[in-house]
C-alpha cells in the first residue's frame, strides 16, 4: 500500500544508495552546497534576519505599520502588528516571514487566519533578488530589484483574491506588554535561523543534483532544479535558459520544497505549506505578468549590464498593461464604494 510513510522510505533508501555508489560525487555536492551558503545564502539573509528579529520586539512596530495598514484593513485585521510584519517579512524573506507567522499565532492569531495572511507574507527577500539573483545571476541589479517587486506584489495580490475563498473571524490579537528587545538574543535568534536554513539549502541542493546524475534532458533539469530549492535551482535556471530573466521570474514565483519545507518548520504549521503551494498556482502568471509590464516600461534598466539609469518608456496600448490597469482600476473602485477604506473613520 502506497503512503506518505513508504514514500518517505522510497526517497531515503534512493538516496543512501546513491550516496554509497557516488560518494565522491556527493561529498563535492556538499562543498558546492557550503560555498552556495557561504557565497550567496548567508550574506544575502543573515544581517537582514537580524534586524527583522530585532524590530519585530521594539516599538518601531506602529511606526512601521503605516505603509500597510491598507492592506491589512483590506485582509480584514485590525491591529499594529501584521502591517509591520508584512514590511520585515518582504526585507527578511521566508524564513523571517515563518517566524513572525508562529509570532502572529503567540500574540493571539486565529490558525486560520495566519494561513491566509502566509501568503502575502512568504516570498524571497530584497536582498536575494536584488544582489544574488539581479547582480550575480543575471548580471544586472535592475532586473533583480524587478523580480523582487513582481513577485511581492503578486503575493499581496493573491493574498487578497484568496480571501474571497477562504473565510475567517476579523482577528483582533492579545495586547501584549513592550519588551524591550536585546540585540545579543536577537543575532543569537538569527545565528541559530541561518544554520537550520543552510541545513535544508545542502541537503535538497544533494537531493536535486543526485536526480540529475540520471536526468539528460535540458529542460527537465531547469524544471527540477527550481521545483527543489530557490538558490541553486535560480542559478542553474539563468544558466539553462541562457540568462533568461522571465524564466528566473517564474522560478522564484514557485516556491520550492526546499522553501515549503522551512516554512513549514519555521512556522509550525503545516497546513500553511500547503496554502502556499495551491496559491502559487495565481502567484506565478500574476508575478510573471508584472514582470514582463516592468521591462516594458523601463527598458534601459532591464537592458543586459544596464549602468542603472532608469529610463521610462512612453505608454504603449498593449494587451498587458491595458489589461492590468483595467482590472486594478476596477479592483479600486470596487474597494473604496464598499469598504470605505481610504475614508473610513478610526
Amino acid at each position: 500500500m502506497i503512503n506518505n510513510k513508504n514514500i518517505r522510505l522510497f526517497f531515503v533508501i534512493f538516496f543512501v544508495a546513491a550516496i554509497l555508489s557516488k560518494h565522491r560525487a556527493v561529498m563535492q555536492y556538499v562543498k558546492n552546497a557550503l560555498s552556495l551558503c557561504y557565497n550567496n545564502v548567508i550574506p544575502s539573509l543573515f544581517l537582514f534576519m537580524v534586524i527583522s528579529n530585532y524590530i519585530s520586539a521594539s516599538c518601531f512596530i506602529p511606526v512601521l505599520s503605516k505603509p500597510f495598514r491598507w492592506f491589512a484593513r483590506l485582509m480584514k485585521v485590525e491591529d499594529e502588528h501584521y502591517p509591520a510584519y508584512i514590511l520585515l517579512s518582504l526585507v527578511g524573506g521566508f524564513a523571517v516571514a515563518a517566524g513572525l507567522l508562529k509570532k502572529m499565532t503567540d500574540l493571539g492569531y486565529d490558525r486560520r487566519a495566519t494561513q491566509l495572511l502566509s501568503v502575502s507574507m512568504v516570498g524571497n527577500s530584497f536582498a536575494f533578488c536584488a544582489f544574488a539573483v539581479g547582480a550575480g545571476y543575471l548580471g544586472n541589479f535592475n532586473l533583480g530589484v524587478m523580480i523582487f517587486i513582481s513577485t511581492a506584489a503578486a503575493g499581496l495580490i493573491t493574498a487578497f483574491i484568496m480571501s474571497f475563498f477562504m473565510e475567517y473571524e476579523e482577528t483582533r490579537p492579545l495586547a501584549v506588554a513592550q519588551q524591550n528587545p536585546s540585540l545579543v538574543e536577537s543575532i543569537g535568534d538569527a545565528a541559530k535561523s541561518m544554520l537550520s536554513v543552510c541545513g535544508f539549502v545542502i541537503v535538497f541542493y544533494c537531493m536535486c543534483e543526485v536526480v540529475l546524475l540520471y536526468i539528460d534532458n535540458t529542460l527537465l533539469k531547469a524544471v527540477l532544479c527550481a521545483m527543489t530549492e530557490v538558490t541553486s535551482g535560480a542559478l542553474k535556471v539563468s544558466r539553462l535558459t541562457g540568462a533568461s530573466s522571465t524564466a528566473v521570474c517564474l522560478c522564484i514565483s514557485f516556491l520550492p520544497a526546499c522553501t515549503l519545507a522551512q516554512t513549514g518548520y519555521f512556522s509550525q504549521d503545516p497546513k500553511v505549506v500547503k496554502l502556499l503551494f495551491l496559491s502559487r498556482l495565481l502567484h506565478m502568471p500574476v508575478s510573471v505578468l508584472i514582470f514582463s509590464i516592468l521591462k516594458n516600461l523601463f527598458p534601459v534598466a532591464a537592458a543586459v549590464n544596464a549602468a542603472g539609469a532608469v529610463v521610462v518608456k512612453g505608454y504603449q496600448n498593449s494587451i498587458e498593461i491595458s489589461a492590468t490597469l483595467f482590472v486594478l482600476s476596477v479592483i479600486f473602485l470596487c474597494i473604496f464604494d464598499s469598504n470605505k477604506l481610504f475614508t473610513k473613520q478610526r
